[in-house]
């Protein structure tokens, strides 16, 4: 650039100056203006007292301060945002603060903390549609914001659109290395839907490297390996389950019943005991452990049991499983006697039930028939 060349980009930066300053000074003067009414806001006495409402839950006095300052400050999108959340909280049904909502996006479209709520009511109401849009654009300005993309993930889960699950699952784990609820589901996924049972015990293992606290983690590894028929490495996952929690019914019921697949029915009568201890006329769980005497072969002690959950509930269906036991062990006459009682009986569905039993037990083409060979989990498999 020669000497004239430069003299003339000189004055040509020097005539536009002016105009840039004059640009520069009105953006400036609107921020200074903005910035003025928002300190003029926050210093309100009512704005001070309006937040210490909310705070205390109190959103009958929240409503009357939130109007009183909405009157003053008609164009604050702050306020509007607080209008909807007491407006959320004191009607039960979200459209009103639907309503409020879009208004404050209407005056900031960069309004993160409104897209959010606004996607939020949007689900309750099961309009996943725009709830999906509402999280969208508030990521937009929210891109740390680790359950938003949680949200999403869910949302996109509830539809079995897992693919797009898995994404936001692990965008919500590189935020937040400790979101419980993203490891749980993105094991879910890979485990139940995308058959890929070991990965999704890798992503519990990781979530259990985070939280090892985690009750529903360590439960959630536990019922994978159950349903993998690695009953050992389920039991021994159950038993951290219990090293969170004193007691927990299902993670007990599980090491029975994993004990049972491995035919310890020593241990498995021993850990159900745990919850009969807590639950002794429990028909369910008595009829549970009638079942592992019955695989055990102690008919005996199985028949006695089911006298007990019978006496607690009369189910003629339990009476048809002590008839069944009577037969195979041999004995057709007691066997006969409760087909007679059923048959008899004043009940319309005992009667039913009774019909169905071959009256002698010998009839081999009998639906109900059942050879003593087959004493098992087919012959009494306990229903809630």
């Amino acid at each position: 650039m020669n000497f004239k060349t430069k003299i003339i980009f000189i004055l040509i930066l020097f005539l536009l100056l002016p105009a840039c300053n004059n640009k520069s000074n009105s953006e400036n003067n609107i921020e200074s203006s903005k910035k003025e009414k928002f300190s003029k806001l926050h210093n309100e006495s009512k704005y001070k007292k309006l937040l210490l409402d909310m705070k205390t839950l109190s959103y009958k006095k929240a409503e009357k301060s939130i109007k009183e300052l909405l009157a003053k400050y008609p164009k604050s999108p702050e306020l509007y945002y607080l209008y909807a959340v007491i407006t959320k909280n004191v009607n039960p049904d979200p459209l009103e603060a639907i309503k409020i909502l879009q208004a404050v996006v209407q005056l900031d479209d960069k309004y993160g903390k409104a897209w959010k709520l606004l996607g939020d009511l949007f689900y309750i109401r099961k309009n996943y549609k725009n709830a999906l849009k509402s999280w969208e654009l508030a990521i937009e300005t929210m891109k740390d914001n680790a359950n938003l993309y949680y949200r999403l993930a869910n949302l996109y889960y509830s539809q079995k659109d897992y693919n797009l699950a898995i994404k936001y699952f692990k965008k919500s784990l590189k935020i937040d290395k400790k979101s419980e609820w993203s490891y749980y589901y993105l094991a879910e996924i890979y485990f139940r839907f995308l058959k890929q049972p070991q990965k999704g015990i890798e992503y519990l293992k990781k979530g259990l490297k985070a939280l090892p606290k985690s009750k529903n983690l360590n439960q959630k590894l536990a019922i994978f390996y159950y349903d993998s028929q690695k009953y050992k490495e389920a039991i021994k996952w159950n038993k951290e389950v219990l090293k969170i929690i004193n007691y927990d019914n299902f993670a007990i019921e599980n090491i029975s019943d994993s004990y049972m697949q491995l035919k310890d029915y020593k241990n498995s009568i021993k850990w159900l005991d745990k919850i009969l201890k807590e639950q002794p006329k429990s028909v369910y769980y008595i009829k549970k452990k009638a079942n592992i005497y019955s695989i055990d072969k102690k008919f005996k002690k199985a028949i006695e049991l089911l006298e007990f959950a019978y006496r607690l509930n009369n189910s003629p269906n339990i009476k048809a499983k002590i008839a069944k036991l009577y037969l195979i062990m041999g004995n057709p006459k007691k066997y006969q006697e409760i087909v007679k009682e059923l048959r008899n009986s004043k009940d319309s569905k005992a009667r039913r039930i009774g019909r169905y039993l071959n009256p002698t037990g010998k009839n081999k083409n009998s639906i109900d028939y059942v050879p003593a060979s087959n004493a098992g989990l087919e012959l009494l498999n306990p229903k809630k």
